[in-house]
């Protein structure tokens, strides 16, 4: 699984502070459950056809608008949640500030996908981030709890392969 969000309004929804053993020592780790509405294009980062299978044209629109990738029609709509099996290990997440200079950023574990297709083109998501912080990234994460966001997810390898050697 991998996608890509840039700048894109968030909530974070629910925060789990644990400890986990990384041999005898113990490691503060955290789940941050993220959720965002996105157009269903989104669905093109899972897969080429899975916007297709979700959603329609709506009867007449042809003509209406030129774009033949705009499908805001929900094709099931008692299908419900769906669940994105995968992950997209060491992502690189931005929390935005007002400015550059306030951007939070980690390196976090993504998995745990959970889609709601709805009506009218847009797509509720779901998802939760896995890290192991500092003692400070875990006090500024808790300070984000129920909070509407700016948010970047990129997969890590996306941050080095335009690198140039």
């Amino acid at each position: 699984m991998e996608f890509h969000l840039e700048k894109h309004a968030a909530k974070v929804a629910h925060i789990n502070l644990r400890e986990e053993k990384h041999g005898d020592e113990p490691v503060l780790a955290v789940d941050v459950k993220i959720t965002a509405d996105v157009p269903n294009d989104f669905l093109s980062y899972l897969s080429p056809t899975l916007k297709w299978s979700l959603y329609d044209k709506e009867p007449g629109q042809g003509e209406l608008i030129p774009d033949d990738t705009h499908m805001p029609h929900l094709r099931y709509s008692a299908l419900g949640d769906l669940k994105w099996d995968g992950d997209m290990p060491k992502a690189v997440v931005t929390i935005h500030g007002l400015k550059k200079v306030h951007d939070f950023e980690l390196v976090a574990d993504v998995n745990n996908l959970r889609l709601e297709p709805k009506e009218g083109g847009t797509v509720a998501i779901a998802f939760r981030l896995q890290l192991l912080p500092t003692a400070g990234q875990s006090a500024a994460l808790v300070g984000y709890l129920g909070k509407e966001v700016k948010i970047s997810v990129v997969p890590a390898e996306s941050e080095t392969s335009d690198a140039k050697p």
